[in-house]
């Protein structure tokens, strides 16, 4: 990770100050719909009605496939990991990881 880099300024404001953690998730929160928002309106300006209507479907498709597929992986595998990090327990959590990206994979 560079430094600099947005990933990198979120890092280390969740480690410099824990209580603003709420508000820098809130703010990547809204950074990420607003981008969404303007991304919509540009296709939608791009497209035509019918290819607009085409790429709203496959879209919508595809994210109800992926709610489907994650089916709570993603809060599996941060409680796990969580709880082999309380062990300490590294050779557990890469095993958790493996586990997770093999199960991930054919979705």
């Amino acid at each position: 990770m560079q430094p600099g880099t947005i990933t990198a300024w979120c890092l280390e404001l969740f480690a410099r100050f824990p209580a603003k953690r709420g508000l820098a998730s809130l703010a990547l929160h809204a950074s990420r719909l607003s981008l969404q928002v303007v991304s919509s309106i540009l296709i939608a300006r791009t497209l035509s009605r019918a290819e607009f209507g085409s790429y709203s479907f496959v879209i919508s498709i595809v994210s109800i496939a992926a709610v489907a597929a994650q089916f709570g992986l993603d809060i599996l595998l941060v409680r796990e990991t969580a709880a082999a990090n309380a062990m300490a327990d590294g050779r557990a959590i890469g095993q958790i990881w493996r586990w997770a990206a093999r199960t991930a994979r054919p979705l």
